[in-house]
């Protein structure tokens, strides 16, 4: 196992966080007018549209990747990258406990591995592998 990380593999983490820290400069040292309103409708808009293009765009590819007869494990990437959109597009609680319950079955599944890993006989016994 690397001991270190791959600069590449931060690169959005680090650009997303100087646009959120850009966004929070801003709107913490402008004066509280009308021109604040207008300010703070118009980020609305943008994180909106912006979820509504991340939405748009995971379905439209968890589609394509159904319609060509890709299997469940193929689909479950892009499924998260669609709830955190429509999570974004409308902030109803019911999305966020899908988007949560979503992760937390994704990690227990990523701990004990497949049933199909759970299933296969191994040399050294019947226990089921779990997944490191």
């Amino acid at each position: 196992m690397p001991t270190h990380m791959n600069a590449k593999s931060h690169l959005p983490t680090v650009l997303a966080f100087c646009v959120l820290s850009l966004i929070l400069i801003v709107m913490l040292t402008m004066a509280h007018t009308a021109e604040t309103a207008r300010r703070q409708a118009s980020i609305m808009m943008l994180g909106t549209n912006l979820g509504g293009l991340i939405a748009f765009l995971s379905a439209a590819l968890l589609l394509f990747r159904a319609a060509g007869g890709a299997s469940m494990d193929a689909l479950m990437p892009l499924i998260l990258p669609l709830l955190a959109g429509m999570l974004m597009m409308h902030y109803h609680w019911s999305i966020a406990v899908i988007l949560g319950a979503l992760g937390i079955t994704l990690l227990i599944r990523q701990m004990t591995g497949t049933p199909e890993q759970r299933k296969a006989p191994q040399a050294s016994g019947d226990t089921p592998p779990l997944k490191k």
